[in-house]
């Protein structure tokens, strides 16, 4: 696995969190046996191209909620619809802090599509059967992010 395109990408992560008021600081790396974990969210980047495969950024509950406040969304209009449009949406802004990094060192990353677990895997049988690179990091201290790199 590519170095650069990993800390390219962790490059976009904190270049979106931090405008958001989040401090983040690397936590943990390993291996793990498969990057589909039993987090409440979790948002796929599927790449295409030289570099194939899923980047998976997983958080549990309280990470959510954190996200949601970060972004400014009232207590009041947080339903699972809203839920999803934020945790999609902030998919696809690191996905793009991360491209402008790919382009910058010239790495050929094509991203096909970010969403949610569910909507790229209907049925979890179907997710590829890929070890992970997970990088944990800590937004706040506190807050965990998982990202795991299941890439070929």
């Amino acid at each position: 696995m590519d170095a650069q395109l990993i800390n390219t990408y962790l490059r976009g992560l904190i270049s979106v969190l931090g405008p958001l008021g989040m401090d983040i600081q690397r936590h943990d790396l390993q291996l793990e046996k498969s990057p589909y974990t039993d987090e409440t969210a979790l948002i796929v980047s599927q790449l295409s191209g030289a570099t194939q495969g899923d980047i998976i950024i997983g958080m549990p509950e309280d990470t959510v909620t954190k996200l949601l406040e970060s972004f400014n969304v009232p207590a009041e209009m947080i339903d699972e619809s809203m839920k999803q449009s934020v945790l999609t949406e902030f998919g696809d802004m690191v996905k793009g802090h991360a491209i402008t990094g790919y382009q910058s060192l010239g790495l050929p990353v094509d991203f096909t599509r970010v969403a949610l677990f569910d909507s790229v895997y209907p049925e979890p049988a179907t997710a590829p059967d890929l070890q992970s690179l997970c990088v944990t990091v800590l937004a706040n201290d506190q807050y965990p992010l998982r990202i795991h790199f299941a890439l070929q």
